[in-house]
């Protein structure tokens, strides 16, 4: 009856430290001046290069329903707007 319950509530803690690791799962987005709009964006290898195409794939992730929350990393550069651009 001891082994049931200690098996019983290790599944438990195992359940709750998946739903908690997935409840925080997050998506980062990487953009540098080096980077290419047609990357994925989400590894600094892979950077985006515009700030814009940051919100439009934001836009993408928030309109297929991804889980939140959501950070763009801006690395070190000059960024050159052409238009006011918010991520929000």
């Amino acid at each position: 009856m001891m082994r049931q319950m200690r098996t019983a509530c290790c599944a438990l803690l195992i359940a709750t430290a998946t739903a908690a690791v997935t409840a925080q799962a997050r998506t980062t987005l990487h953009v540098s001046p080096q980077g290419d709009d047609a990357n994925a964006g989400t590894a600094t290898g892979a950077a985006l290069r515009t700030p814009a195409a940051a919100q439009q794939r934001l836009r993408a992730l928030r309109a297929d329903d991804a889980p939140g929350p959501f950070t763009v990393v801006l690395q070190d550069g000059m960024y050159r707007l052409d238009q006011t651009t918010g991520l929000g």
